[in-house]
This record gives C-alpha cells, structure tokens and sequence, in this order.
C-alpha cells in the first residue's frame, strides 16, 4: 500500500476558523504568541492542527496533505528546500474551499 497524502480531519469546534478569516494569518499570529511571553490564544488549535498535519507529512516523506473541518478544507504542499549546505522545509497552504465550493468543487480538488 503507497500512502499518497495525509488528511486530517477536526470538527469546527476545536479547529475554529470564521469563513471570512486567513488561516496562515491566524497560525502566524498564534505562533508568535507562542514564542512570546503570552500563552493564551483563542485560536489554539490552529498552530497546533497545522503542525500536526506537517508532521505527518515529513514523517512520511509526503509531498501532499489535507485539513478539513468538513465545512472547511486547506490543502497543503510540502517542499524541501536547499539554503546552502542544510534542507528546509517550506509548506503551502491553499484558500479555504468551504463544503458548499461549486468552482472548484472539493472532490475537483482533491482529485485534479
């Protein structure tokens, strides 16, 4: 069996994500709560829901990944990248494709 992606799955309770509202910004700003000297974020499950999903990819050696709370779903796009003599990775994460999406559809997307 060949393991093409990782999809993680959370409700929209833990994973709270408004429509109207930017995933990465929202992971950025937690993040640096996180390494500040604040440990409160009401978007706690973000950072961590990202991080995850990544985690499984790197374990696996997956180019590809998928967060979803059913109502909403971000693809995700992992790269190594070559700075010098050390990889880094570098992780792409697509706008919001709500369950309601007609152009494109989730099932286009997940497929195509």
């Amino acid at each position: 069996m060949v393991l093409l992606m990782v999809w993680e799955c959370k409700t929209k309770w833990v994973l709270k994500v408004l429509p109207n509202e930017d995933i990465i910004a929202l992971y950025e700003q937690e993040k640096e709560i996180k390494e500040g000297s604040y440990v409160c974020s009401n978007n706690a499950s973000i950072f961590g829901s990202i991080n995850q999903v990544y985690g499984y990819m790197c374990a696996n050696s997956l180019k590809y990944g998928v967060l979803s709370t059913y109502d909403q779903t971000w693809f995700l796009k992992r790269e190594v990248v070559n700075v010098g003599e050390e990889d880094h990775g570098r992780l792409y994460v697509s706008n919001t494709i709500t369950s309601a999406s007609t152009s494109p559809t989730l099932l286009k997307c997940t497929f195509s």
